[in-house]
């Protein structure tokens, strides 16, 4: 070996250690002392990584931790650690796959179900390099799961966090974002790329913040999108094939060197859910505690209400909007039909007139039987059957006061139960029938 070959190896070996330190100083850490008890928060993708880290955070100050994931043996196994690591016996596990809107819906059906309040919502659940593969949903597999999913569980969990305020959501995006220069909503949809889908999925996540604190102004919910940092996860582990395998041996000792790790990772999260004074920025993108200047493409005029037009007709559960549909249809043809309906306004008394009602035992004619007898009509219940025509009788009696109400049997289905009736009407009542209905 020449003492050329040893010098560049120094070199080498000095510069890897400058590059290091200069990381370690520029990384920002969450400096806050604010405890956390009695307040509740939700933090997608936490059995590991930054996820993990954040929820250990809050775990620490004291809150109410439930860390939402889709794999419940991870997921117990970290709230295990985290109720070992702080003696905070409030961290519980929830099931939720952002691969499925059904589940999104569900999870939020039950923390709606069971939860007074949630001051926090951590969005930090995230894949990478899961090519064109589409979810169950008809959308692509990276975008529901990094976006899509997002987008719907926020929007589900509002009222909550409102009724909680002052609460606050952090979207964990990416500097990546930068990169996606050629973002436009029809592009959600279409895949050019593993890079390009990730890309485009963390942008959206940023236009979704700044057009979610829009629409958020003056609710006490303020929200904050977080680049956390060159951090070494797993955001790989759902990666296959080649492309998968390259990515975690060309990566795995280069991360572990240069990399953050996930705790350094966390601290923009957990900085923008806990520092006090920073309601002011809502809608803003941070990285390491600080906040920067937006990336050129999230400036775009109207391109976050366009997105957020196109998240919520690719989130909408169709089903339930039918269903709503029709029932407000419905609705709205009853009030019709009472607005429209007739009422007799007469207000003349019957006193000493006799009437027949048949079929007076229920519906039309006891309600017509009713209303003769408030009038003081003598009334003849004209019915097939004795014992409903009776609990008729007595009901009329009971709601008018006129006792001059009485039954008289009559089928007619047969003629001759018909004529007996007539006859016995003719001969029994005197002088005259007054109404016949």
């Amino acid at each position: 070996m020449t003492s050329y070959t040893v010098l560049s190896l120094v070199f080498i070996l000095v510069s890897a250690i400058v590059a290091k330190l200069y990381l370690k100083l520029i990384t920002g850490w969450c400096r806050s002392q604010q405890c956390m008890v009695g307040k509740t928060a939700i933090i997608t993708g936490a059995n590991t990584g930054i996820g993990f880290q954040t929820a250990l955070d809050f775990a620490k100050r004291g809150a109410r931790v439930i860390l939402a994931c889709r794999n419940y043996k991870k997921a117990e196994a970290a709230r295990r650690d985290i109720i070992k690591m702080t003696d905070n016996p409030n961290v519980f596990v929830k099931i939720v796959d952002m691969s499925s809107f059904e589940s999104v819906r569900a999870f939020a059906q039950e923390i709606n179900k069971t939860e007074d309040r949630l001051d926090v919502l951590v969005n930090n659940a995230a894949a990478a390099f899961l090519y064109d593969e589409k979810t169950k949903d008809g959308l692509l597999l990276g975008m529901q799961v990094n976006y899509f999913s997002l987008f719907l569980l926020t929007n589900l969990l509002l009222d909550l966090l409102k009724k909680s305020q002052p609460s606050r959501i952090v979207n964990t995006s990416s500097l990546l974002a930068e990169y996606g220069t050629a973002f436009s909503v029809d592009k959600l949809h279409k895949y050019n790329g593993n890079f390009d889908l990730y890309t485009h999925s963390k942008l959206a996540i940023i236009l979704f913040t700044k057009e979610l604190a829009k629409r958020l102004e003056g609710s006490g919910v303020t929200v904050y999108s977080v680049h956390p940092g060159a951090v070494k996860t797993d955001i790989f582990r759902d990666a296959e094939g080649w492309a998968g395998s390259f990515m975690t041996a060309l990566f795995k000792r280069w991360m572990n060197f240069f990399f953050k790790t996930s705790e350094e990772g966390a601290q923009t999260t957990i900085y923008c859910a806990v520092e006090k004074n920073i309601e002011k920025f809502s809608g803003h993108h941070f990285v390491d505690c600080r906040r920067v200047n937006d990336y050129k493409r999230a400036t775009v005029p109207g391109l976050g209400e366009q997105l957020w037009r196109e998240s919520a007709e690719c989130v909408m559960d169709w089903c339930t909007t039918i269903v709503s549909l029709i029932l407000g249809a419905l609705l709205a043809f009853k009030i019709y039909l009472r607005l429209t309906i007739g009422w007799c306004k007469n207000q003349t008394c019957l006193v000493g007139k006799t009437t027949i009602v048949t079929g007076a035992n229920t519906g039309i004619g006891f309600e017509t039987a009713l209303d003769f007898a408030k009038r003081g009509a003598r009334v003849i219940l004209a019915c097939r059957d004795q014992k409903r025509a009776d609990d008729a009788t007595k009901k009329i009696i009971r709601e008018t006061g006129n006792e001059n109400v009485v039954v008289k049997l009559v089928d007619m289905a047969s003629f001759e139960s018909v004529r007996a009736f007539a006859k016995e009407i003719n001969e029994t009542e005197h002088p005259a029938m007054d109404c016949l209905c």
